[in-house]
C-alpha cells in the first residue's frame, strides 16, 4: 500500500472522489463502518508486517513508523 500511496501522490483526492461516487453508496452500513475502522486495525500501531515492509524497501531509508503513518493517513484520506 505504501508504494501505491507514493505513486498516486496528489491523486488520492481523485481516488476518494471516485470511491464516493461509484462505490460508497453501494456499501451496506455495517460494511461502510468496517472500512472506516480497518485503518486502525491495520495501521494503528507498528506491526511486524509493517516492519517487514520497511526492511524490504532497501535503499529507501523508510522507517517502520514512516510506512505505518503514510499508510494510515492515506487510508483515512481515501476512505475516511
Amino acid at each position: 500500500m505504501h508504494d501505491t500511496v507514493e505513486a498516486l501522490g496528489t491523486g488520492l483526492s481523485e481516488l476518494r472522489q471516485g470511491l464516493r461516487n461509484r462505490v460508497a453508496f453501494q456499501l451496506h452500513g455495517r460494511n461502510a463502518l468496517k472500512v472506516q475502522l480497518v485503518s486502525e486495525v491495520l495501521f494503528g500501531e507498528t506491526s511486524d508486517s509493517v516492519r517487514e515492509v520497511a526492511v524490504l524497501a532497501v535503499g529507501r531509508g523508510l522507517s517502520p513508523e514512516a510506512v505505518r503513518e503514510a499508510c494510515r493517513l492515506a487510508f483515512i484520506r481515501v476512505f475516511g
